[in-house]
């Protein structure tokens, strides 16, 4: 069990340390790749269908309309307007809302 633990602890640190690979990127492109894969078959598979029923036709355009949601999600339009970008951590804008305890009653005298 002792030489197990050593050899997995010592493939982690290779991984860690050894090889300088982008696995942000790598991951990145692979989930792009997996998205567009997923459209484009959402894409096909609603075009190969034919609606003959107000229930299909409606299903249909919701489906397509969530797809043009998702592409605006990842591809955001870029706006020239906006010259201020707001991260999520940054709260010099954004009215913080703490819950407070009640003030204790002075009961000393």
């Amino acid at each position: 069990m002792p030489i197990v633990k050593s050899i997995f602890w010592l493939g982690v640190a290779f991984v860690v340390i050894g090889p300088q690979i982008d696995y942000q990127g790598s991951a990145s492109s692979i989930s792009n790749q997996a998205i567009n894969a997923g459209q484009q078959l959402l894409v096909e598979q609603t075009n190969v269908a034919t609606c003959s029923t107000i229930e299909c036709l409606g299903t249909k355009m919701a489906v397509s309309a969530g797809v043009k949601a998702i592409e605006d999600f990842l591809e955001p339009a870029s706006n020239t307007n906006n010259t201020t970008s707001q991260t999520m951590n940054d709260f010099s804008t954004t009215a913080l809302l703490v819950p407070k305890p009640r003030a204790r009653i002075s009961r000393s005298g």
